[in-house]
């Protein structure tokens, strides 16, 4: 039954792989050395419509990224491979590899969650590949067309035109279940029986700790799960080793490869949550290796003040201020034309000239993005900066997009003029 639970986590959290921001604190770290920053984001491989909608935080993090990483391509040609990866060789029929009576088991299981099925459709598959359907099946029948987190992760990183690609091959994460013997591999299917057949709704109590975000309440979860009977202990053992520390390792190799040989590209990286949490973990390796690793939700950054953003504006070639409508909204110009407003209040914000169709990209990826105040509400967004999901590196982004903007607009005279102060 313990290892049921621990098989379950460690496929469904590091292996094979929401409407309404189900998912409430997300598994995202952002990571920096130097010059560099990348992100890290952890995964659950189950499909579930309260997992499928990115967070806000995550789809910022892609947007601030250069090349999205999942564990393995998501491409629909290679997850035909990987099933195919799945099948056995032999010649042999499942009851000629399995004893007789754990074969009775498995496809009663299978017809009490329907019984129109049977274990033909399964006939030449592996026996690890026959404990990772079966342990999913019921998840699986009950969403069928719901895909995993990284399948969206990696569709609207190419929404975004974002280069995208996988950390391992498939025939890499195939290789490390290939490890397992035939009779581990029928120790494992065993011990999933053991429990599927007395489940008290695991799967879904995973689920609520993937949402919830907590790291110390999802790692007191698996370790509940470990080295709890001592017939399976061993087998754990080569479990953790083979599909958590030994790819982990490999992993953060991979990653520092990336960034060696592409140093001004910007990466995010979603592998399944686990190998972001506890020893031997890729947060733990790059650590070690003297990369700076924090958790966010919102990628919140350090809340820019008035005399910051005022600092920032006035910067800009050319930029005057003045005070056209009170004396307390501030209007920040350049050869007339107006690219920002703002005032010295509380919440701070900016009002920032954008285009109208990326005005609505941020409208929806942000909280702290809305549509201009008393402004034309096609070209001007409201920008809150006091305790927002807009970090400052982003409303420096968006002042210089307003102020290119306008200044694309000047006449040839206006624009050598401006040129001319930027030498």
């Amino acid at each position: 039954m313990k290892l049921f639970k621990l098989l379950t986590l460690l496929l469904s959290l590091t292996i094979l792989s929401v409407a309404n921001e189900a998912i409430k604190h997300p598994f995202l770290w952002e990571v920096k050395k130097g010059e560099q920053t990348f992100y890290l984001f952890g995964t659950m491989h189950l499909g579930d419509p309260k997992l499928q909608t990115l967070p806000k935080a995550l789809k910022v993090a892609i947007d601030k990224s250069d090349e999205v990483r999942t564990e393995i391509p998501m491409d629909a040609s290679f997850q035909m491979k990987n099933a195919a990866l799945m099948l056995r060789s032999d010649n042999k029929s499942l009851q000629e590899i399995i004893p007789k009576s754990l074969y009775q088991r498995t496809e009663n299981y299978i017809k009490q969650i329907n019984p129109q099925l049977n274990l033909v459709p399964f006939d030449k598959m592996k026996i690890w590949a026959l404990s990772v359907v079966i342990s999913m099946l019921e998840n699986q029948l009950k969403y069928p067309m719901v895909k995993a987190i990284d399948s969206e992760i990696y569709r609207y990183a190419q929404s975004k035109n974002k280069s995208v690609g996988g950390i391992e091959t498939i025939e890499e994460q195939i290789a490390a279940m290939d490890m397992f013997t035939l009779e581990e591999q029928i120790m494992g299917l065993e011990s999933i029986l053991d429990y599927l057949e007395q489940s008290n709704g695991f799967i879904e109590e995973m689920k609520s700790l993937y949402m919830l975000g907590d790291e110390k309440k999802m790692m007191a979860f698996i370790e509940g799960t470990m080295f709890k009977i001592e017939k399976y202990k061993k087998f754990e053992e080569k479990f953790i080793q083979v599909l958590l520390y030994d790819r982990n390792r490999l992993m953060t190799q991979r990653i520092e490869s990336l960034l060696k040989e592409h140093p001004t590209k910007r990466y995010l990286f979603a592998f399944g949550v686990m190998h972001f949490l506890g020893e031997k973990s890729v947060v733990e390796y790059l650590e070690y290796k003297g990369y700076n690793v924090n958790r966010v939700n919102r990628l919140k950054g350090k809340s820019m003040n008035f005399e910051q953003l005022d600092s920032y504006l006035l910067k800009k070639p050319g930029a005057t201020f003045d005070y056209p409508f009170d004396e307390k909204v501030r209007v920040y110009r350049i050869a007339e034309k107006m690219f920002a407003l703002t005032a010295d209040d509380v919440p701070l914000e900016v009002n920032l000239k954008c285009d109208p169709i990326y005005a609505l990209e941020l409208r929806s990826i942000y909280e702290g993005v809305r549509a201009g105040y008393h402004m034309n509400k096609k070209h001007w967004n409201t920008v809150t900066l006091t305790d927002s999901d807009v970090d400052d590196e982003s409303v420096k982004e968006l002042i210089d997009h307003s102020y290119d903007l306008v200044f694309s607009k000047l006449t040839k005279k206006q624009k050598e003029m401006l040129q001319r102060e930027m030498l």
